[in-house]
């Protein structure tokens, strides 16, 4: 049968919500302007800390130890980063050196080495520097690491179309 029970709730809705480690990381709307708080398996809240952002998406790199995540609700909008900690106390926040110069387009795709941030509009970040690296020639739908290489899938006229790109530069 299905083992399904009640381990934790939000004061308000859930905005978002991301698996970080041993822990689970939700955003809502209480407090000031929004809050990540965690929660361990039992659903024992770990913790809180208010003035953050609604993002559309929340991405684990787990080998950084960060939430990789939009400030989707603030103009301009950008790339973040939030530390979440072992214990899984929220840390601090990071943001890119753009600030309205970058096109913030869903997915966010972590490398598997977890040194490289992919955005939706082709465009790769360093992990620790959130500072643009790379790009690809055209946005994507979504994208996946195999071993080295990556996958995007790409809009065309067509319909969607996956690629294949390699090598230290992809």
């Amino acid at each position: 049968g299905v083992d399904e029970r009640a381990i934790a709730s939000a004061a308000e809705s859930i905005r978002g919500m991301c698996a970080v480690g041993d822990h689970v990381m939700i955003c809502d709307p209480a407090g000031a302007w929004e809050s990540f708080v965690t929660f361990d398996a039992q659903g024992i809240r770990v913790s809180s800390s208010e003035w953050r952002y609604y993002s559309r998406s929340y991405v684990w790199n787990a080998n950084r130890r960060r939430v990789y995540h939009f400030r989707d609700d603030t103009s301009p909008n950008d790339l973040l980063y939030t530390e979440i900690a072992s214990d899984g106390t929220v840390g601090t926040t990071k943001d890119s050196p753009f600030h309205g110069e970058i096109t913030i387009q869903p997915p966010i795709r972590i490398s598997p080495s977890g040194d490289i941030v992919l955005l939706g509009d082709g465009k790769f970040y360093n992990a620790d520097t959130l500072a643009q690296n790379n790009e690809l020639p055209n946005a994507l739908l979504d994208a996946a690491w195999l071993g080295t290489r990556l996958v995007p899938m790409r809009d065309t006229v067509d319909g969607a179309q996956l690629q294949r790109w390699g090598g230290s530069n992809y």
